[in-house]
């Protein structure tokens, strides 16, 4: 399975081509969710600092981090 990133991340595993930062954004969730070994799905790693980034999850949320309690939850737009 592939998805976004993972020709990225290859290439930059070969060459060592420096990356633009959403490209590497999108090659770092790649590598994170092993070439999206399950599918191309949301991680659900939201205290994640790319997390915001990962190409699938709902665009429309806005993702809260309470870091006192450590809680993750997605508010609709």
């Amino acid at each position: 399975m592939g998805g976004l990133g993972s020709k990225d991340l290859a290439r930059y595993i070969k060459t060592g081509e420096q990356l633009q930062r959403s490209i590497a954004i999108r090659a770092k969730c790649a590598e994170c969710t092993a070439n999206y070994a399950d599918g191309r799905y949301d991680c659900e790693i939201c205290k994640c600092p790319l997390y915001p980034f990962m190409p699938y999850h709902g665009k429309t949320a806005k993702i809260e981090l309470n870091l006192v309690g450590g809680e993750c939850s997605a508010q609709p737009p």
